[in-house]
């Protein structure tokens, strides 16, 4: 009974939060979460797909042996960058 009515409460703040994306309704708080959730949700898509063409066409321009190398460098990077961030961000 709670699992469907929790359900049922769900579908109808989906749907409205729709409704005041489709009308451009962002006003107050709830709004402004909309908007600012939208916006966050298209840049990361945008960034995603950019870093999967940009890739892409690295591993076409490099061949295997270079586009490896790369690989290897972008990783060790990535790894060392890990380690240091977690000695500075506080959660």
């Amino acid at each position: 009974m709670f699992k469907e009515s929790f359900i049922k409460q769900e579908k109808t703040e989906f749907i409205n939060i729709f409704r005041k994306n489709k009308k451009r309704d962002f006003l107050g708080n709830e709004g402004m979460a909309i908007k600012n959730s939208s916006f966050q949700i298209s840049k990361t898509i945008i960034a995603k797909a950019g870093g999967l063409l940009f890739t892409i066409l690295l591993a076409r321009a490099l061949m295997p042996e270079l586009f490896g190398l790369y690989s290897l460098a972008l990783s060790t990077i990535f790894l060392f960058m890990g380690f240091t961030d977690m000695g500075i961000v506080q959660h």
